[in-house]
């Protein structure tokens, strides 16, 4: 298995990241859309330069925790509460875990925000699983049915609410809240982009889209399943 491999197992089993300051246990736990939010707000605070970041990611996030080292702990106190509405607002705690990561080494707090910065990886999986493929496919459907039906129109899905929140809470019944702070973003991206979907289209119109029934996936790279789908193709 690859590497990406273990971190969508790792993501299924909503594993979080565990570190340890002065014999006390930390979470890093997996994301959530809340969680996301507050993370952008902050990080847009900490003065990120992305050219300093490709040429050495380590040594800009020493320069922002030199330069604002309480937004970097905010940042840390944040993500590492639990899952949940009333963990992530409990102020107390939260300014419990600040006050012991604000007594840490810069670097130290450096490798955790990096850590936390980088850990959303759902496009990747996206990618790695060939759904992204899969959505493209679908799109191409959908607009060769849509330029065939001129009677209907769709209205909607404009913002995170119509487009995410909408669908999960009436695909899975959560609420509201359970849906930013309980489930964790990469699985409800996941379950959303991944779900099975079947699209009746008429002869005429399976011949404009040009996409394989069989639906299987053909390694460019070898010259055999290359000619064997190029056979076994129904081009009719």
């Amino acid at each position: 298995m690859e590497e990406l491999d273990y971190e969508i197992q790792d993501a299924i089993l909503e594993r979080p990241h565990v570190f340890r300051i002065d014999g006390e246990t930390f979470y890093l736990y997996p994301l959530t859309l809340g969680k996301i939010h507050l993370m952008q707000r902050i990080s847009e605070s900490l003065g990120l330069e992305r050219k300093n970041l490709e040429k050495n990611a380590m040594l800009e996030m020493l320069r922002v925790v030199e330069k604002n080292k309480p937004a970097c702990c905010d940042l840390l106190a944040y993500l590492t509460a639990r899952n949940d509405y009333y963990s992530v607002f409990d102020y107390d705690a939260f300014d419990r875990r600040k006050t012991v990561f604000m007594e840490q080494e810069d670097s130290e707090i450096a490798m955790l925000v990096m850590k936390a910065l980088s850990s959303d990886r759902t496009e990747r999986f996206i990618t790695h699983l060939g759904i992204d493929t899969e959505q493209k496919d679908m799109q191409k459907v959908a607009k060769v049915k849509s330029a065939s039906d001129k009677n209907s129109y769709t209205f909607g899905g404009v913002s995170v609410f119509g487009s995410l929140l909408d669908v999960a809470m009436e695909r899975y019944k959560m609420t509201k809240r359970q849906v930013v702070w309980e489930i964790d973003y990469t699985s409800l991206r996941l379950l959303l982009a991944d779900r099975v979907n079947s699209l009746y289209v008429t002869d005429e119109e399976r011949k404009k889209i040009h996409i394989s029934r069989d639906r299987k996936k053909v390694d460019g790279d070898n010259r055999q399943a290359i000619m064997e789908a190029i056979r076994s193709h129904d081009w009719e």
